[in-house]
């Protein structure tokens, strides 16, 4: 008799189900829930990852509306983390979901408990932070997926996920290689644009865009997931 919930019967084709079994069972960590991450949590939600931790000091403001999932006039000025989680549980009840409402940073970085996790999912833009979570799951040993930018591109077809010493065209990916000298961060994956930005001065941002590097992102996720 087959253990797989009838919500997602409709992944057997691709996962068996001791691999679907291992999969849910991970420990996730997504630590920013904008353009990028709400679709990452979304996507990991419905194929039934189990143990969910979500992380931004943000809230709901009209100008997320034009590329974030959760950006309703129903949500507007409440946390992202709650909205979020309430959305999960609309999916799927069963889902444990833990929430951290703070923006991280050097100073705080404890309170994340990376080394329970099993990956961890950088989908910030603050580069000081995203360093400092980059450089303490390599000292761990965890895995992680860091997200560069998405601002000033147009075309979703030109994300990859790649090691961070061979990136090119990304502002951000230029700065962290940077911040990251001096630390063994060789096999880092991130996931990155081959675009060229547009030159504005101020920065935009397309749905289409981050929805394409988030699903792109995912994809790995449950590769490394589906790995022992």
């Amino acid at each position: 008799m087959s253990l797989i919930k009838n919500k997602y019967s409709r992944l057997a084709s691709f996962f068996d189900e001791e691999t679907l079994a291992k999969i849910q069972a991970k420990k996730v960590l997504i630590i920013g829930l904008g353009g990028v991450g709400g679709y990452v949590v979304e996507a990991l939600a419905r194929n039934g990852i189990k143990h969910l931790t979500l992380v931004d000091g943000d809230k709901v403001e009209e100008t997320n509306f034009n590329r974030q999932l959760i950006a309703l006039d129903s949500n507007l000025n409440k946390f992202k983390t709650e909205c979020f989680k309430d959305r999960i549980f609309d999916i799927d009840k069963d889902i444990e979901v833990n929430i951290i409402s703070k923006f991280i940073s050097k100073d705080n970085i404890d309170i994340l408990n990376i080394d329970q996790y099993d990956l961890i999912l950088d989908l910030i833009d603050d580069s000081e932070a995203k360093a400092s979570i980059i450089i303490e799951a390599t000292k761990l040993n965890k895995r992680i997926i860091s997200c560069m930018g998405t601002g000033n591109k147009t075309d979703p077809f030109s994300f990859k996920i790649g090691k961070l010493n061979q990136t090119s065209y990304c502002p951000l990916a230029k700065v962290m290689r940077n911040k990251l000298k001096g630390y063994e961060t060789n096999t880092l994956e991130v996931c990155y644009s081959q675009e060229p930005p547009k030159k504005d001065t101020k920065v935009s941002s397309l749905m289409y865009v981050v929805n394409g590097a988030s699903l792109l992102i995912v994809k790995r996720a449950l590769e490394l997931l589906a790995l022992n």
